[in-house]
């Protein structure tokens, strides 16, 4: 007992993170790039820990969900001369070290570990390291994203004690766990590739893909698949889940999703901008450099085969007639 409590004590595990490229000059880089590395990495720490904490400790002596993250964020404590280097603090370990053991400091391992084998190319979905699930490997290839602003590197490493670990996120390993998550090795999935579009973040996770020969897909996300979410609005992806049969347009439960272009044609600008923002048309008419169509076969021409616009009108006819008379029941209280 007083040994793990006098273990509580040390110093703040730290790690350090620093990046290389054409765009990076001394001591100097994107303030919103380094913001994504940052806050895409304590993400993924984050949800290792839940993966090997949050399931184990149900009891009521076990932590919360909010409580076993706290243990996983990350302080800016430096910036180190030189290079752009930023060193990083984890926030004090639970003091019941004997219960609860370091949860910040062994996500941080795992997440290390993780990558360090994922960069070997040999694992599967199916043995995936400790700590790591789909959501985490996720988050981890949306880290990769950043890439292509002029980084071609992203360097971790961290010294625990007698323990050093170091891992380089570059475009190598970006191809190792882009080719974990394109083939997800799960009995019964389908897969589709396609253009994601018209995302929506109202009534859970949703997004329509638009497949090269024309055909659509509605597709459901998980939560945990937020952060690469993103970067793949409006880029060709891939993803592979469960058809769920009774719908006339095809819906997939998605299990993994991966990113085949690397930039957003004609819309660079928007990089970064969260798909559930609002954002002005006019700015969008900009950025997308959309001319007005012509005549009306070029507008029916983009219109999907298998979606009735009758049905699309009559909904909306239908829709402000509730609208309608809910307002008048309203007035009428």
């Amino acid at each position: 007992m007083g040994d793990q409590n006098a273990k509580s004590n040390d110093p703040p595990m730290k790690l350090y993170i620093s990046m290389s490229g054409p765009k990076i000059e001394d001591k100097r880089m994107s303030v919103s790039d380094f913001i994504e590395i940052a806050r895409k990495t304590q993400t993924a720490i984050q949800q290792i820990a839940q993966v090997l904490y949050g399931k184990k400790k149900s009891s009521a002596k076990g932590r919360k969900k909010k409580e076993i993250e706290q243990y996983c964020e990350l302080f800016l404590v430096g910036w180190e001369k030189g290079s752009a280097k930023a060193v990083f603090e984890l926030a004090p370990q639970p003091s019941q070290m004997e219960m609860f053991g370091r949860i910040g400091e062994e996500s941080l391992t795992s997440f290390l570990e993780g990558m360090e084998k994922i960069s070997s190319g040999k694992i599967t979905i199916k043995d995936l390291p400790d700590g790591f699930d789909i959501g985490v490997v996720q988050t981890v290839q949306s880290i990769g994203v950043v890439l292509g602003h002029g980084i071609d590197r992203i360097n971790y490493y961290s010294k625990n004690g007698g323990k050093t670990a170091k891992v380089s996120y570059d475009h190598k390993f970006k191809e190792s766990i882009e080719n974990l998550i394109s083939r997800p090795e799960i009995p019964g999935l389908v897969t589709r590739t396609g253009r994601l579009e018209v995302l929506n973040g109202h009534n859970g996770l949703s997004g329509r893909l638009y497949e090269p020969g024309g055909g659509t897909c509605i597709c459901n996300f998980r939560k945990d698949q937020l952060e690469i979410l993103s970067a793949a609005w409006l880029h060709n992806v891939k993803i592979a889940g469960q058809a769920i049969e009774g719908f006339t347009t095809c819906t997939i439960e998605v299990v993994s999703l991966s990113v085949l272009d690397e930039e957003i044609a004609d819309i660079e600008d928007m990089q970064g901008i969260p798909f559930w923002k609002s954002i002005p048309t006019e700015d969008l008419i900009e950025s997308q450099n959309v001319s007005p169509i012509a005549n009306l076969e070029e507008l029916t021409s983009l219109w999907p085969a298998d979606d009735d616009p009758m049905v699309f009108l009559n909904y909306i006819l239908s829709d402000r007639r509730k609208r309608a008379k809910a307002e008048l029941n309203l007035g009428a209280e």
